[in-house]
C-alpha cells in the first residue's frame, strides 16, 4: 500500500460521522426498474425524503445524484421533478 493510499485509509477510519438511518418506505417497480422511496438522517436534523432507481441485475451501476429545486416558492420544489429522467437513465441499454 502507497503512503498516500494509508493516510486516506486512516482519515476514513477516524472520522466520525453520523449514521445514514437509511429507512426504506416501499418500492415500485417499473418495468425492470425498481424505484425505492426512502429516506435518510440529515446531519441537521430531521429526515430527508430520496428516491433510489435501481435497474435489474447484479451491478455494478454507475449513480447519477439529482437535486431538484428548493426554493420555497418554486413550482418545482417536488422531489419527483427528475424521477422520469432517473427512470429513464436506468433503462438497460
Amino acid at each position: 500500500m502507497r503512503a498516500q493510499e494509508a493516510s486516506l485509509l486512516r482519515i476514513s477510519t477516524t472520522t466520525k460521522k453520523p449514521p445514514l438511518d437509511l429507512k426504506e418506505i416501499r418500492i415500485e417497480q417499473r418495468g425492470d426498474i425498481a424505484i425505492h422511496d426512502i429516506s435518510y438522517a440529515s446531519p441537521k436534523g430531521g429526515r430527508v425524503p430520496a428516491y433510489l432507481v435501481v435497474p435489474k441485475g447484479g451491478g455494478p451501476f454507475a449513480a447519477v445524484i439529482w437535486g431538484h429545486w428548493y426554493w420555497a416558492n418554486s413550482a418545482m420544489r417536488n422531489r419527483k421533478q427528475f424521477l422520469d429522467e432517473a427512470v429513464a437513465l436506468a433503462q438497460p441499454v
